[in-house]
């Protein structure tokens, strides 16, 4: 796991009901983190980074970890510079 503090936290890009993603920099790296805050359901976070980490696709982004905090759950991949909404619908 690791810490939110060794993200440079440049943007917020989303929010989809208690779930944000953020656009961040480590080093010369761009990241999205998707933070969400811990309740019941953080099997959910470790559900979906479990899922990342074992597909392998060239349209699937890859996992580069796990971010927890008192507060809150963190799933690190890298960012990516799309309109998927423009990709799809034209």
């Amino acid at each position: 796991l690791k810490s939110a503090t060794s993200f440079g936290i440049l943007e917020r890009r989303g929010n989809h009901y208690n779930t944000s993603v953020w656009h961040a920099m480590r080093g010369d790296s761009h990241y999205a983190i998707k933070r969400k805050a811990k309740s019941r359901d953080d099997w959910s976070v470790y559900e979906e980074a479990m899922l990342l980490h074992h597909l392998v696709h060239p349209n699937i982004v890859e996992l580069s970890g796990l971010l927890e905090s008192n507060r809150e759950l963190g799933i690190i991949m890298p960012y990516v510079e799309l309109d998927l909404e423009f990709v799809l619908l034209g």
